[in-house]
């Protein structure tokens, strides 16, 4: 189905980023995933940045690839361990995160919501526990009562922001994060990227913090092609 199908080219980019350009090993490793059934619960190891890195030392297992692996995990702690210490003063912005329409919130287990909270924000996703099968739909007075300080937009076809805004207005939505026109979309090439966590992670980090984060987003992507020994693209 459509979640296999997203989860192989999750593992594909994650192979490439290990280095693994061979395309028999990346057939190999997803008819292995697929056969065992690890594939099956692919978002689980999405959900937290340890679950994450695991993934990554079980894909560089069947690759044989586990210095490369060393590699992303080293780069991906450090810059997580970098912004945890520097926005663990900071207030924590309330906030929703959505899959381009403001009334289809993106689930709890979602990425973008764990790298909200990292980056030093408050995920009303994940407070209110918010799953695909009870929540596939918000209203808009829940979302006016929920009245979030920060609205991020992800997906990879994500609604521009003043599309968004004026849907919103159509919609009779009202909140904080309006009025104050702090509703972002985040950069499409990295949110909800399995390879490429840690520069997700710095766009968020800009985007709920600016007075302590200006990540250059182009100039970061340089250093982590080069820290995970990537040729430069």
């Amino acid at each position: 189905g459509y979640r296999s199908i997203m989860g192989m080219q999750f593992i594909s980019k994650i192979l490439g980023t290990l280095g693994v350009t061979d395309e028999r090993v990346i057939d190999r490793i997803c008819n292995t995933v697929i056969e065992n059934g690890y594939i099956s619960n692919f978002q689980d190891h999405m959900s937290t940045y340890g679950k994450y890195f695991d993934m990554i030392r079980y894909l560089a297992t069947l690759a044989h690839h586990e210095d490369q692996a060393n590699h992303l995990i080293g780069y991906t702690q450090h810059v997580i361990t970098d912004i945890q210490q520097k926005a663990s003063t900071a207030e924590k912005p309330r906030v929703y995160a959505v899959l381009s329409h403001p009334l289809l919130p993106l689930y709890a287990v979602k990425t973008e919501n764990q790298l909200v909270e990292i980056a030093g924000g408050m995920s009303l996703n994940k407070e209110l526990g918010l799953t695909e099968s009870a929540n596939p739909e918000y209203t808009v007075e829940e979302l006016n009562a929920l009245d979030p300080e920060v609205i991020i937009i992800s997906g990879n076809f994500a609604t521009p922001v003043a599309e968004f805004i004026s849907t919103c207005k159509e919609l009779g939505i009202s909140c904080r994060a309006l009025d104050t026109g702090r509703v972002y979309t985040l950069n499409t090439d990295l949110a909800g990227s399995s390879q490429r966590w840690a520069l997700g992670l710095m766009d968020v980090a800009n985007i709920l913090h600016p007075d302590i984060f200006q990540y250059s987003l182009p100039e970061e992507y340089t250093k982590f092609n080069h820290e995970v020994g990537l040729p430069e693209t």
